[in-house]
């Protein structure tokens, strides 16, 4: 408001209303899962965010993650993963915030023998088939290889006593 007076004592009176907007993005930030982090398939990793308006802003509304602050983020898949969290304030401004973390296969492959059995004894030159197979876990990243002292179905060496030892 502004008054202008002359010396006569006439007066006017002018008004001007005035908005101020927050023009300003909130903070989005992630600290759990970081990023390029490594994870073990299924290992329980707790999401860790937190979101922020600037001091005197129209406050924050929302702040969002792909799971709840402090829920398991997804390891169940391998490969790459990305997370992301949206901070919304008031007034509609929206900042967000996104990592990358990779799932990795930790699990070793079992080994199932069938045939020679372990501590068993045959006789000199006795027919004797090797047997064994390998699997990867469900969800893993597939079996590579599974191979013997020789191939599943071929014979084992038992043309000369003594101890003797079967590899897979």
């Amino acid at each position: 408001t502004v008054t202008a007076r002359d010396h006569a004592g006439n007066q006017t009176v002018a008004h001007s209303t005035v908005t101020v907007v927050d023009e300003t993005k909130p903070t989005a930030t992630i600290d759990t899962p970081a990023d390029g982090a490594v994870y073990k398939r299924n290992e329980q990793v707790a999401a860790s965010y937190t979101c922020a308006d600037e001091a005197g802003g129209s406050g924050l509304d929302t702040c969002v993650g792909d799971v709840a602050n402090g829920a398991n983020v997804d390891t169940t898949a391998l490969g790459q993963h990305s997370f992301t969290v949206t901070a919304t304030d008031h007034a509609g401004n929206t900042d967000s915030a996104v990592t990358h973390y990779t799932v990795v296969d930790a699990t070793a492959p079992t080994i199932a023998i069938g045939s020679p059995a372990d501590g068993a004894t045959y006789g000199l030159g006795e027919q004797v088939t090797a047997s064994y197979s390998c699997a990867d876990e469900a969800g893993g990243s597939g079996l590579a290889t599974c191979s013997g002292t020789v191939p599943s179905g071929s014979a084992i060496d038992t043309s000369s006593v003594g101890q003797k030892s079967f590899k897979v």
